[in-house]
């Protein structure tokens, strides 16, 4: 707003033409109140109508409005960039907007039609779970027809809103990482172990982007390596993700310490009468008698020699 007579500009000559902010308030209840009412347009500066004076408040007349609104889980600082259809464009020639996370670009002015396209570029790892658009008539009307990235065909009516409406997930990812422990002379490596999610092969220190709640990791284990899961998996290897999770799960394979049985079997054929325990073993320089498998053989009972 511009004041240009009857003011006091001898301190301050530029106050002649510089720009005055200037606050109004508005009564809804004069123009259908609180309920009915919303704010379509303002003048901007300079005005939109080439030639016209700057300080000219120019409305373009049978304006509709697009307002863009945008969900996303988890809402981060991923961009959104919106397009219209080939050739079509707002009343100020803009064709794309970008909308940063959940937010909205609200009241933009449109021509009246009835086969605007809006589509998103759908960010990678990311899902386009729904999309819609609905003219805010007294009795909210959906039009147009969603699409895999979008809404094709969509109204836009002079003097009313359309709102479209996009909402996304970005999927999960869960990691399965092989841990192989070989501290008692075990050799197997990671390849070894083939890994799974929800019976899906997958590899190891790899990310893999799965869906949204519960999934199962699990392995085929090698003889003699006990197992353990962990991470952020429970020790089942059951675990449950929400969008935009980043989850990783470890299995570890500890080779077993190896044992070894000694068996003493003792024959007594001839009229012996010892037993394994009367005899002490050694196995590389340690005593034992922890591991006996007894297999005594009485004696046979023999014909007595003639004299």
């Amino acid at each position: 707003m511009r004041r240009t007579s009857n003011n006091a500009c001898d301190a301050n000559p530029g106050c002649n033409t510089d720009d005055t902010v200037a606050d109004t308030t508005i009564q809804l209840a004069d123009v259908g109140g609180v309920d009915d009412a919303f704010l379509l347009n303002v003048c901007s500066y300079p005005s939109g109508i080439p030639g016209s004076d700057p300080s000219d408040c120019v409305f373009t007349p049978n304006s509709g409005f697009l307002t863009i609104v945008k969900v996303a889980d988890p809402d981060d600082a991923t961009d959104f960039v919106f397009n219209l259809g080939a050739g079509q464009t707002s009343r100020d020639g803009t064709s794309s907007w970008t909308i940063t996370g959940s937010g909205s670009q609200q009241f933009i002015s449109f021509a009246p039609g009835t086969s605007y396209d809006l589509n998103e570029v759908v960010p990678p790892g990311w899902d386009l779970d729904n999309a819609e658009c609905e003219l805010q008539t007294a009795t909210p009307a959906s039009t147009g027809t969603e699409t895999s990235t979008g809404v094709d065909n969509f109204t836009i009516q002079s003097g009313v809103e359309t709102i479209c409406s996009f909402d996304d997930s970005k999927a999960p990812t869960l990691t399965v990482t092989k841990i192989v422990v070989n501290d008692d002379g075990g050799t197997a490596v990671v390849s070894d172990f083939p890994l799974f999610v929800d019976g899906n092969s997958v590899t190891s220190g790899v990310k893999n982007t799965v869906s949204a709640g519960a999934h199962t990791v699990s392995e085929t284990n090698l003889s003699g390596y006990t197992a353990t899961i962990g991470g952020d998996c429970a020790a089942d290897g059951s675990i449950t993700l929400s969008a935009g999770d980043d989850k990783t799960c470890t299995i570890t394979n500890d080779d077993q310490q190896a044992t070894i049985t000694v068996v003493k079997e003792v024959t007594n054929d001839d009229g012996g009468s010892a037993a394994p325990d009367d005899f002490d073993l050694t196995l590389e320089a340690t005593r034992s008698r922890a591991a006996w498998r007894s297999t005594s053989t009485p004696a046979p009972t023999r014909p007595a020699r003639p004299c």
